[in-house]
């Protein structure tokens, strides 16, 4: 009976050692075990990322070197002032305009700070034109402006009448140019 007492006692003796030594490996297994899968689920998201990547990568490469400039041409990588005013004089001499005056601005953040920014992966730039024609001139001049591939939105005109169909023509209108990080 002493012996069955005793073997009793050792065994549980090693069984409390065995179990209070492997408890916290067997926990650390468990939470490595749970880690695991969550790094699994990781880098099956990231392959997913890349295979878009990829076949981003492989929509951009098959774009041409003359649509990727027409893409430029809608919405140019800088704002271009001096583009603008060329572009709008020559808009102007085509459709028999006098071009007064040009005067472009571009639009500055306020310095109001808010909790959350809206970041636009565009920026803008206020135009404002002086022109002096014909209405005929101007609706042809309005009319290519339409159908060019740059972005411009006509905000507002307004015309001061001069004599027998001569007109001052005030626009405000707005480019559109790409933000740069």
């Amino acid at each position: 009976m002493k012996q069955t007492i005793i073997a009793i006692i050792f065994i549980g003796a090693a069984s409390g050692i065995f179990f209070g030594w492997s408890a916290p490996i067997t926990e650390n297994i468990k939470n490595l075990s749970k880690d695991i899968r969550d790094l699994e689920g990781v880098l099956g998201r990231f392959y997913d990322l890349r295979k878009s990547k990829n076949e981003l990568m492989e929509v951009y490469n098959s774009i041409s070197a003359r649509d990727y400039n027409r893409i430029l041409e809608i919405v140019p990588l800088a704002a271009g002032e001096g583009d603008l005013a060329v572009e709008f004089q020559n808009l102007a001499a085509e459709n028999n305009l006098l071009l007064k005056k040009i005067d472009v601005k571009y639009a500055v953040e306020s310095g109001k700070k808010s909790v959350i920014k809206e970041i636009l992966p565009y920026k803008t730039a206020s135009i404002s034109l002086t022109l002096d024609g014909s209405y005929d001139s101007l609706k042809s001049f309005l009319s290519k402006l339409e159908n060019s591939l740059r972005v411009i939105d006509i905000k507002t005109l307004s015309f001061n009448a001069g004599t027998s169909d001569f007109y001052e023509f005030n626009i405000l209108a707005q480019a559109y140019f790409q933000a740069s990080e």
